[in-house]
């Protein structure tokens, strides 16, 4: 059997998609969001071998309906997988009942072929050639349409949890996870232009665009797989001092209903400048909103209406202004010019090299190379 290149690139995507999936299945970090994702990537390669035989040297006339809407229903399901594996990756959250609605319109698509389970064989014969007469098949283009659709909605969504994930992070932490939060946003963007692709493709009955589209999403596939085992650390999960809470009433901040004065505000503002300056917390890489509203004995959501009010700062803002202070007194020290920048960064509370330039640079126009150096200091 001679099979084409568009087909060896469908295979090889099922192939490098069922081993990835089963790679994040055996992952014990973070488990519900690698079983998000395991099914998100399984299902992309279920796809790709359904697509395989539309691909062949010698291809039917038409492609079997069956198989052509069986394709399309389950493309449906992509967009919500990849929706439930962001929301499992930022924080808590629950499958209730309520969520199977998320699936609700693969299911009714796919319910599009019972009529045709019980008519007699002559009926569905005709039925069938009436639709491929009429390129029909296509135009589960209703699916397609509202795929493309539903796709872009959850892209939306995707991006909004993730938003929402770092304004969580700049409010209560003092450490950021930005190579897993680029991960998510790179992720859910390049499956949503693949799928729009594929999509695009069906309805333009375009087999140009349609094998272009197999062949991304197989390279796609061979990439994750490659990142899997070069950055194991991508699929570990956002950390879980950073995720989202599962919301109650009591987390969510309302400062228009807060009761703080404007010279309560400034006794704690005050309180927590005198408690930096004396206890250096900002030296710890791992220091959180909740540890410095315990050590002042305030509420989480009246200091961080004070860092925002007040200060006019976020939490994160406001611990990496002292980290940055300190960090230019070794950098002007000429008693610590045995301290790489690397070094410095460390020392002063930031978890990496990359995020103290990035802070740095927005606090001083310049980097820490470069400050030390405009001192006379060697580099």
């Amino acid at each position: 059997m001679v099979f084409s290149g568009a087909q060896l690139m469908c295979f090889l995507g099922a192939v490098q998609a069922l081993q990835l999936g089963i790679v994040a299945l055996l992952r014990s970090e973070k488990p519900r969001a690698n079983r998000w994702f395991a099914a998100t990537v399984l299902l992309i390669g279920l796809l790709l071998a359904v697509a395989a035989p539309r691909f062949a040297v010698q291809p039917a006339e038409q492609p079997p309906y069956f198989w052509m809407h069986l394709w399309s229903s389950l493309s449906l399901l992509v967009s919500p997988l990849i929706y439930f594996y962001v929301r499992a990756s930022v924080g808590v959250v629950r499958f209730r009942p309520v969520s199977l609605l998320h699936f609700l319109p693969a299911t009714a698509h796919l319910s599009l072929l019972f009529p045709l389970v019980l008519m007699d064989a002559g009926t569905r014969a005709e039925t069938v050639n009436f639709y491929m007469e009429r390129e029909l098949y296509r135009s589960i283009i209703p699916g397609l349409r509202i795929g493309a659709g539903l796709t872009f909605i959850y892209w939306i969504g995707c991006f909004w949890w993730v938003r929402r994930l770092e304004k969580h992070i700049l409010a209560t932490a003092s450490f950021s996870d930005q190579r897993q939060i680029d991960w998510l946003k790179w992720f859910t963007s390049l499956l949503v232009v693949l799928l729009v692709m594929l999509a695009l493709g069906r309805l333009l009955a375009s087999d140009q665009v349609e094998l272009v589209g197999v062949t991304c999403f197989a390279l796609f596939l061979l990439i994750l797989n490659i990142s899997a085992m070069v950055r194991p650390e991508l699929f570990h999960g956002i950390a879980a001092d950073l995720q989202l809470p599962e919301p109650t009433p009591a987390e969510t901040p309302k400062y228009e209903h807060s009761q703080l004065e404007q010279d309560e505000k400034q006794r704690i503002a005050q309180k927590c400048r005198d408690w930096f300056e004396r206890e250096k917390p900002y030296l710890d890489e791992e220091l959180t909103l909740a540890r410095v509203s315990q050590a002042l004995k305030v509420s989480r959501n009246e200091l961080s209406q004070v860092l925002n009010e007040t200060e006019a700062s976020s939490f994160y803002d406001y611990v990496n202004d002292y980290r940055i202070a300190a960090a230019k007194g070794l950098l002007e020290d000429p008693t610590q010019d045995h301290l790489s920048i690397d070094g410095i960064a460390l020392e002063v509370g930031f978890r990496s090299r990359s995020v103290f330039y990035t802070a740095f640079k927005k606090r001083t126009n310049t980097t820490p190379g470069a400050w030390r150096k405009q001192r006379g200091k060697i580099g």
